[in-house]
């Protein structure tokens, strides 16, 4: 039975936590404007948003009384938790960059500049205003730039469509494939006969197809070799682990701090 378990490698990114400590310590950069606070509430948001993507991923190819309305409800809600993962990641960045160097990225403590954070910068696009942000994001987190930029069109943009799209248009969900393998113990619960045409009523799915633009209306041919959300999540769980992998690298290479151990 194929196991639907996403399963984030996170370490690198705990190992970042200790570091952004070891920086807001007084010796060090201080917490002036409150970064750290700033820093660790966009984490709680990263950690629970992965969670919500592990949660309604599974949920949504796990047998048990399962339809459309609810399929479409776990996928919009996965490529939301998706979104929100890299938004509240991009938040938790800049709020570290902002401890080194102040004046190169979004001022934390003011609520109209923190309106325009946009996870693009750390994708490395330099129409982001002001530019000066865009030069403090290339100067302290140069390996996150080249990372995020691997994935801006084959994982960032997708995700970003299906969630727009979801929550501002329609469904997402265009069908693909169920799986076949029910437990035994299920289908004597709910009386029915494997094989039967009742067991794909409750179905969950093995294969989730996305459109190449949610947003096109009509009736859209699904491509000889179509993308699903098996493949993009398989991507972002890649992304999450290089992301904390360079996000750790860029830190310790760029942020300089006086002392490089916790006292005690």
């Amino acid at each position: 039975m194929r196991d639907y378990a996403l399963r984030f490698d996170t370490s690198k990114f705990k190992d970042l936590d200790s570091y952004a400590l070891l920086a807001r310590q007084d010796y060090n950069l201080t917490n002036h404007s409150n970064w750290f606070g700033e820093f660790r509430s966009g984490m709680a948001g990263f950690w629970g948003r992965l969670h919500g993507v592990a949660s309604n991923f599974a949920d949504v190819h796990s047998w048990g009384r399962i339809h459309i309305n609810r399929a479409e409800s776990l996928i919009a809600s996965t490529f939301f938790n998706m979104d929100s993962a890299i938004e509240c990641l991009a938040y938790s960045l800049n709020a570290l960059g902002y401890a080194a160097l102040p004046h190169s990225f979004w001022n934390i403590n003011d609520p109209q500049v923190l309106k325009n954070i946009s996870p693009l910068a750390f994708f490395g696009d330099n129409q982001i205003k002001p530019k000066i942000v865009a030069e403090g994001v290339e100067t302290i987190f140069p390996t996150i730039v080249e990372t995020w930029s691997r994935h801006r069109e084959s994982l960032f943009d997708v995700i970003v469509a299906h969630h727009d799209a979801s929550k501002h248009r329609k469904s997402v969900f265009v069908g693909g494939q169920v799986r076949t393998d029910p437990p035994q113990d299920l289908l004597d619960q709910l009386g029915i006969k494997r094989g039967s045409s009742e067991q794909f009523v409750v179905a969950p799915m093995a294969e989730i197809l996305l459109k190449q633009d949610p947003k096109d209306t009509g009736t859209i041919a699904i491509p000889q070799q179509p993308r699903t959300l098996e493949l993009l999540a398989s991507e972002f769980v890649d992304f999450i682990s290089e992301s904390g992998a360079a996000a750790l690298t860029d830190a310790k290479a760029n942020i300089f701090l006086n002392e490089s151990e916790l006292r005690e």
